[in-house]
């Protein structure tokens, strides 16, 4: 019997991720060779480092809530019986996906102040500063998107379905 095969929409945050990494490694890995071998280091190469990391941390919120393993309270869920156990979890994920939508909305107001103000790095004035917030925005949006997707939709199925505490 054939697997089934994870749709590609599923996929991209794993090759986003793979991609970012080893872009990191390569830069780092660079730039310690030149400080110890000719005694010269790219004074871009921390600054782009920690801008990968901060795409790399939320890219990563989005993958964790599609496969279920970004951090839950699950404790009071689980002491409760049945259906007020699977409640208790779906209203965590309502509150998930606000706060996502919440820190979207203040993320696109400070991209919009760095746009207005034309911020720029200081170690890479060809990159302005917007680009390291956009992250968040796309982070959040796939953490809400991933969260309904993989948690409260199927929850609600259960639910309604009645075969919670069978």
């Amino acid at each position: 019997m054939k697997e089934k095969k994870e749709p590609l929409i599923n996929q991209i945050e794993e090759y986003m991720l793979a991609i970012i990494f080893a872009v990191m490694v390569i830069v780092t890995a660079v730039n310690v060779f030149t400080r110890y071998v000719f005694s010269y280091t790219f004074s871009w190469a921390e600054q782009f480092t920690r801008l990968l990391f901060v795409w790399l941390t939320f890219v990563g919120v989005s993958l964790a809530a599609l496969k279920g393993k970004h951090l839950k309270v699950s404790a009071a869920a689980q002491l409760l019986p049945g259906k007020m156990g699977t409640v208790v979890f779906l209203i965590g994920d309502v509150v998930t996906v606000i706060f996502s939508l919440y820190m979207i909305r203040y993320m696109i107001i400070i991209i919009n102040n760095i746009l207005v103000n034309k911020q720029v790095f200081s170690a890479m004035t060809w990159l302005p500063m917007w680009v390291m917030y956009v992250p968040g925005v796309i982070g959040m949006a796939g953490w809400a998107v991933r969260t309904v997707q993989a948690s409260l939709i199927p929850g609600i199925k259960t639910l309604i379905s009645g075969e919670v505490g069978k």
